[in-house]
């Protein structure tokens, strides 16, 4: 039989209702279970009034210049470097006072001491220039 002799049947249009619902779903889904930032504490310490002896050490002065610019106050190098490269040259062994100029921002701040932690300096204290 040649299909010349078949009656053409009406083609039925394919609803995309059902379709779109499963799309917005799985989107929605998606959206809430995936996270978009990373979320972490720093360990901070509170102030003491001073009853605590730390073997008189005079503690490390690392001066925040910039979000990439440090120096070491007391060292013999004047230069200004980033966090990476003077990591090395701090004592962890000895407390750590961590000096930010004006207008430095509080994510930078926090991303500075995550590092001196992971570099193993867990006494680490935030002070201020005094001019």
């Amino acid at each position: 039989m040649s299909s010349s002799l078949l009656p053409l049947r009406a083609r039925k249009r394919i609803s995309l209702t059902a379709l779109i619902d499963v799309v917005f779903i799985l989107l929605m889904f998606f959206m809430l279970t995936s996270t978009f930032s990373k979320w972490s504490a720093v360990p901070l310490k509170a102030a003491t009034t001073g009853g605590e002896s730390v073997a008189n050490v005079e503690p490390q002065m690392l001066i925040m210049h910039d979000v990439n610019s440090f120096s070491i106050r007391g060292s013999e190098s004047k230069a200004q470097l980033p966090l990476s490269e003077l990591v090395s040259q701090l004592d962890t062994s000895r407390s750590l006072l961590l000096v930010p100029v004006s207008g430095i921002a509080v994510d930078a701040l926090v991303r500075t001491l995550e590092t001196l932690n992971e570099a193993g300096h867990e006494s680490v204290q935030l002070g201020q220039l005094v001019k």
